[in-house]
């Protein structure tokens, strides 16, 4: 079904499509550069971005059908992964995306029967983007819009969630059920974003209000039943997981702590001060251990610290271990209190050796964001945007995410997003998923709303509305294949980091070292913590092929939106000689072409390598063949040769069909850019700091970098392809001429010169 909405309060810019002016963007006085739709950025028609059943770009067929649920409860194997009850021994793998901002967003504006139709229409898209699982976090807000009071939902909306919910099930679509994001329960919304970081601190101390909030709104969610399932969300195997708290950790930042009211601040304090009677006992052993004056020194003058070094810092650290320790126990004894006996995680933001420590002993499923390309604020005014590349920081923040993942335990990215604008957005489908598939992750939950009926001129504080973002639509096209549909192989041996409580009292408010977290780019690599006692059951997986103990920790720079982990310092880790052992031990073939040295990381399997230098990664696989590369840069694979881009991009091909690459008759392209809104706004780069500040975020048409391609495909029966550029929906727009030469496709593209502006294209025998 195609829905089309109509309201007078939201409307796509008027545009032509398919002229542009020529010339270039507009450079003022001062550097800034204003985006406009010329001959190096071109217009992409967004009319229709509803993917077309059959068509090249429908992924329905890499998950299974509906009902979801229909094997029973997502449950922990004994593998340490994912799996149904009723098939416990196969590995289950879930993609999927959250927020559901935009949605509810634009469903405010509807009337009821409106805003059904328009979940409905989600609902049957999902599948065909290639995605199993969705997590609605915004949803909390959606329900209390227009109660009656706090704590109490909506009816009316309630009902919507209810006939969404279950057309997701019939969908064959997963819930990741988050309890509590930003609203807790509240009617004013506005106050409770506002609050929002306290609320979640306030949570940690063991507040009565905010704990009865959490408590009313956890037992009304999860007790309710959806008259179209006749189940209760409770009781119904859809429910893939609950979550308690969305990024948590965020609460005891000790920047929080300087906004909070007099009130908290002083829950704080009290807690605080009897954690540190209970250690010390007398105020002069505190001073000894903070290496303060004694003759100062007293428990009633205590101030938390302002930062998270030094001895103040650990102990401010073990602190929050106890007090998350408690709180997970409580927040569990109110959910399995309504009779809910699915899978539980918590904690998905912090990179902290602490906060692993705390999920290790708390969650049998263990969870994390993960976000690169650097912004300040979103794309509001005044924002500062990053302009550096992952490759070229050998995929930094999918190192320090995979270096929370716990040995024995599901683990689950529960948000990532190259943000925008950065020139090298195009890098994450073939970093992200590759990756995340050679250590075996078990659901990666994009951010956010990558599947839409229409994509509006809608302004978006944070642009994290993908399904209007054609980079980010190539990006999910070849996430869903290498990653859901499995072609990256998962890698045979791992490694194993063993932490000890030691550790934790040294640099347990450190990320783990990240020249040792390299090794994930080669083989499985996982963490444990040996001395600390698991209070749920751990998986009987297969011991480690080798076993390692931490080295110097990394800096975790923690905001309000977003963590990110600084390059270790005098780090005595040789990565080089644990290259050579890993060979000698047979982990790595002996003509793997790893080499710290040079900055070359290859995957035990193969598929993967990255030349960091070179800001290239490539993957090959018998499906799937990509490499992210710098213009005029020439790559063979194995099937794909790339002779050239004009400008930086991925480029991808990627077979859609049963056979493999080499035999298939149905391929897609990707020739991936750069995405930038009409009327964006930029500074001028400051080239010794990579920045750039957004002055105006811009509003539709959408344009697209434009480049040329050279490359050639080695494919059965070349003679008898034909090339088509797509359209976002998947339709050919038009038929470009293609040759042969060698028994190889010869393929050339010009993005400017396209009726149709595309990232995407298919070949196909005829």
């Amino acid at each position: 079904m195609k829905l089309t909405l109509k309201l007078a309060t939201i409307g796509m810019a008027a545009f032509v499509l398919g002229t542009v002016a020529a010339g270039e963007n507009i450079v003022k006085s001062d550097g800034t550069i204003v985006f406009s739709a010329n001959e190096e950025w071109k217009i992409v028609d967004m009319s229709d971005v509803q993917i077309k059943m059959g068509s090249a770009l429908d992924l329905s067929s890499i998950s299974e059908s509906g009902p979801a649920g229909k094997h029973g409860r997502i449950i922990v194997s004994k593998n340490g992964g994912l799996a149904f009850e009723d098939s416990p021994d196969v590995p289950r793998r879930f993609l999927g995306f959250g927020v559901f901002y935009i949605y509810f967003k634009l469903m405010d504006k509807m009337d009821t029967d409106a805003a059904r139709e328009y979940l409905l229409s989600l609902a049957g898209l999902i599948r065909r983007q290639g995605y199993n699982i969705v997590r609605p976090m915004a949803m909390e807000s959606y329900l209390m819009k227009g109660a009656a009071a706090d704590c109490e939902f909506n009816p009316e909306r309630l009902d919507t969630i209810d006939r969404f919910a279950a057309e997701l099930k019939a969908q064959g679509v997963y819930t990741y059920l988050t309890i509590a994001a930003y609203t807790l329960g509240r009617t004013n919304t506005g106050k409770a974003f506002e609050e929002r970081n306290e609320d979640k601190l306030k949570m940690f101390l063991g507040d009565a209000e905010t704990r009865a909030r959490w408590k009313a709104v956890t037992e009304k969610r999860l007790s309710h039943v959806n008259p179209y399932t006749k189940i209760a969300w409770k009781d119904d195997p859809a429910i893939a997981c609950v979550e308690f708290y969305n990024e948590q950790e965020i609460g005891k930042n000790p920047v929080v702590l300087t906004r909070v009211s007099r009130t908290t601040r002083e829950l704080f304090l009290t807690a605080w001060r009897a954690w540190l009677i209970e250690k010390y006992k007398t105020p002069e052993a505190l001073a000894a251990a903070w290496n303060e004056s004694a003759d100062t020194a007293s428990f009633d003058v205590i101030e938390p610290p302002k930062d998270d070094t030094g001895q103040k810092g650990i102990d401010l650290g073990f602190f929050y271990i106890d007090l998350a320790r408690a709180q997970m126990a409580w927040c569990e004894d109110v959910v399995r209190g309504t009779g809910y006996k699915g899978l539980i995680a918590q904690f998905n933001y912090s990179k902290k050796t602490f906060d692993s420590a705390v999920r290790w002993e708390t969650s049998a499923v263990s969870t994390m964001n993960a976000y690169t390309g650097g912004s300040t604020d979103g794309v509001r005014p005044g924002s500062k945007c990053w302009q550096g590349g992952s490759t070229g920081l050998a995929a930094n923040y999918w190192r320090a995410a995979n270096g929370t993942r716990l040995s024995g335990s599901p683990f689950i990215i529960t948000e990532t997003h190259h943000y925008f604008p950065n020139i090298y957005q195009h890098e994450e489908g073939l970093i992200f998923a590759p990756y995340s598939s050679l250590q075996g992750f078990d659901g990666i939950i994009l951010h956010e709303d990558p599947v839409a009926p229409e994509a509006l001129d809608l302004p978006h504080p944070y642009d994290d509305w993908s399904a209007r973002n054609p980079v980010a639509r190539a990006n999910d096209f070849i996430t869903a294949c290498l990653f859901q549909r499995g072609d990256v192989k998962k890698a045979a041996h791992r490694v194993e980091l063993q932490i000890p409580s030691q550790y934790l009292h040294a640099s347990g408010n450190k990320a783990i070292n990240t020249e040792q977290d390299k090794i994930a780019l080669m083989t499985g690599f996982s963490i444990t913590f040996p001395e600390i006692k698991r209070l749920t059951k751990s998986a009987s997986i297969r011991p480690p092929d080798s076993v390692i103990l931490p080295d110097s920790g990394a800096e975790v720079i923690a905001g309000e939106w977003s963590t990110s982990v600084e390059a270790s310092r005098n780090s005595a880790f040789s990565l080089k000689g644990f290259v050579e052992g890993m060979r000698s031990k047979g982990i790595l073939p002996a003509d793997n072409l790893s080499d710290p040295d040079r900055e070359v990381f290859q995957s035990e399997t193969g598929e993967i390598t990255m030349r960091v230098r070179e800001k290239l990664v490539r993957v090959v696989t018998p499906r799937t063949e990509g490499v992210s590369l710098p213009a005029d840069r020439s790559e063979s694979l194995s099937c794909l040769r790339v002779e050239g881009s004009s400008i930086p991009a991925a480029i991808a091909a990627v077979a859609v069909d049963e056979r493999p690459l080499a035999s298939s008759k149905r391929v897609v392209l990707v020739y991936n850019t750069e995405m930038a809104f009409t009327g964006m706004e930029l500074s001028a780069l400051n080239t010794s700091t990579g920045w750039q500040t957004m002055y105006k975020q811009g509003t539709m048409p959408i344009l697209m970098r434009t480049g040329k391609l050279n490359a050639s495909l080695t494919c059965k029966d070349a003679s008898k392809f034909a090339l088509y550029a797509l359209k976002v929906d998947g339709t050919r727009a038009e038929k470009l001429p293609v040759s042969v030469a060698d028994g190889a496709l010869k393929i050339e593209i010009d993005i400017a010169s396209l009726k149709y502006t595309t990232p995407f294209f298919e070949l196909v025998a005829e």
